[in-house]
């Protein structure tokens, strides 16, 4: 079954791409905020991203400010226009709100499936539209606090199954062709050298993350490979994903697994603990280490064969590819098991009550509330 997907974001928020519907995936990867996202969406399945004009009800103010510790209106306006430090430390010289169009004026009525990142699309516009099951991606692996006003909320971690978990889509927020970063990215050049995950390192140490990535030297004295680290920019990001032959997690925090998608999808040969990811990635057992010392034996034996290498290279392939046919059967579910949405049994407020508190949370914001003053205290409606 075939299904049309669009997918959403509002201008404030502060990830993903800066562009029109009509654009390439590679152009939209390299007009990123920050990350590069479920790209597959559009790559693969031909989904329309859409940016709207930022969403002010109060459930979406509200939850907005659960992920970005500055959400006053003055900072929604610069990410929406790329002003003050967003200007200054930008990945693209786009605007947000120069491609942000007006909710009211979509027909929704064209998709199957609408992934509203956030609560960017209007509650209002959800119930309008019973023939589209809305799903919410949260910018953040934290849920909104109910389903209520969603038919599915995404997870962030890799499917096992290609039926949802109750309500819960089981997606990684970095969906990615197998071979999408290589075949629009790579350079021809030879490739080399081990690429280290970023978050081997703390943020405030990695100015100098030689000498902070416990084990490096070692690893660097076992295998005479020559390392390189994040350079904190989105071009020179996909660059080094490309040129190097190794992706390497070495100590730090655990994560879901987004930078594995990337380096699995750029053809890097993936190495992690078993700790170091707790999203669900589905590797093949190679590419686990329990220490420094077994790492290196691992690289060193893929440098004296290549075959190997590249046998390991397209087995994470065959596992990425079983993601995104998981993911795409769970949303096909979606489209085809979405009653109508209706109003919440649970609310006591009337709709005239619920409308003129969106509309106050509306105004309050505008001049310059902070978002969780407005009904905070109880739980969270929209209308």
């Amino acid at each position: 079954m075939s299904i049309t997907i669009a997918i959403v974001k509002e201008a404030c928020y502060q990830d993903l791409w800066v562009g029109a519907s009509n654009e390439e995936p590679e152009v939209l990867a390299v007009n990123t905020l920050l990350r590069l996202g479920p790209l597959a969406l559009i790559s693969n399945w031909k989904a329309d991203f859409i940016i709207v004009n930022s969403n002010y009800e109060s459930k979406s103010n509200a939850f907005r400010k659960t992920q970005v510790k500055s959400s006053t209106p003055a900072y929604c306006l610069q990410v929406e226009r790329r002003e003050g430090v967003w200007g200054q430390n930008s990945q693209t010289v786009r605007i947000p709100s120069e491609y942000a169009k007006d909710p009211n004026t979509i027909n929704w009525s064209n998709y199957n499936v609408v992934i509203s990142i956030n609560i960017a699309v209007p509650y209002k516009i959800r119930i309008a539209n019973p023939q589209v099951a809305w799903v919410c991606l949260p910018g953040e692996g934290t849920l909104p606090c109910s389903v209520d006003g969603w038919h599915y909320l995404i997870s962030h971690n890799c499917p096992n199954s290609p039926l949802p978990h109750g309500k819960i889509i089981h997606m990684p927020y970095t969906l990615l062709d197998p071979f999408f970063i290589e075949s629009k990215f790579a350079s021809g050049s030879i490739r080399s050298g081990i690429y280290l995950e970023v978050n081997s390192c703390p943020p405030s140490k990695r100015a100098n993350w030689r000498e902070n990535i416990q084990g490096l030297d070692i690893l660097i004295d076992r295998t005479s490979q020559d390392v390189m680290y994040h350079p904190n920019t989105t071009q020179g990001h996909i660059s080094s994903l490309v040129e190097s032959k190794y992706f390497v997690k070495l100590g730090g925090r655990a994560t879901r697994g987004n930078s594995l998608i990337e380096a699995i999808s750029a053809g890097l040969a993936c190495f992690l603990s078993p700790t170091d990811c707790f999203g669900g990635v589905p590797l093949p057992s190679y590419c686990y280490y329990e220490n420094v010392l077994e790492l290196a034996e691992k690289l060193n034996e893929l440098e004296k064969s290549d075959s190997l290498r590249l046998q390991l290279v397209s087995q994470q392939r065959e596992r990425l590819q079983e993601v995104l046919d998981l993911s795409y059967k769970q949303l096909v579910y979606a489209a085809s098991h979405s009653n109508p949405l209706m109003q919440s049994k649970a609310s006591f407020h009337s709709n005239l009550i619920r409308g003129f508190r969106n509309y106050l949370a509306k105004i309050m914001y505008k001049i310059g509330t902070r978002p969780n003053v407005i009904n905070c205290a109880g739980p969270f409606f929209e209308s």
